[in-house]
């Protein structure tokens, strides 16, 4: 089964479904709406079947970013499409793949920014 990566909106769906942040803090560099507040959506999500690592770009209260990730499984109920962060064992090594992915995404990211700062710097 190929991983599909994609980086998505404050409106995108899997199946219906709204990706959603538990996490605190605000999502830095995620777009603004019409009355100037940080809209709330992913930083990037990567997807493998029904399995999808939804990562969140985060402020701090010292003002750094930190980023944080979900793991979560859709599946229909009837007619509707749910979200579930419980995983079946067939889910496993695609879950364990799906955050490797989100790790290698946050690092690199972590590293242009890195790198970017010390461009400015000099």
């Amino acid at each position: 089964m190929a991983t599909t990566t994609t980086t998505t909106t404050a409106n995108a769906t899997m199946s219906g479904n709204k990706a959603r942040h538990s996490g605190g803090g605000s999502n830095a560099g995620r777009g603004n709406n019409n009355n100037g507040q940080t809209s709330n959506r992913p930083f990037h999500v990567t997807r493998r079947g029904l399995l999808k690592a939804v990562i969140w770009e985060n402020q701090t209260a010292n003002g750094s970013t930190m980023f944080s990730t979900q793991l979560v499984r859709v599946y229909k109920d009837g007619d509707n499409w749910k979200e579930t962060h419980s995983l079946n064992r067939e889910d496993l090594l695609h879950a364990a793949k799906l955050l490797d992915a989100a790790d290698t995404v946050i690092h690199r990211e972590e590293e242009a920014r890195r790198q970017a700062a010390g461009d400015e710097n000099e």
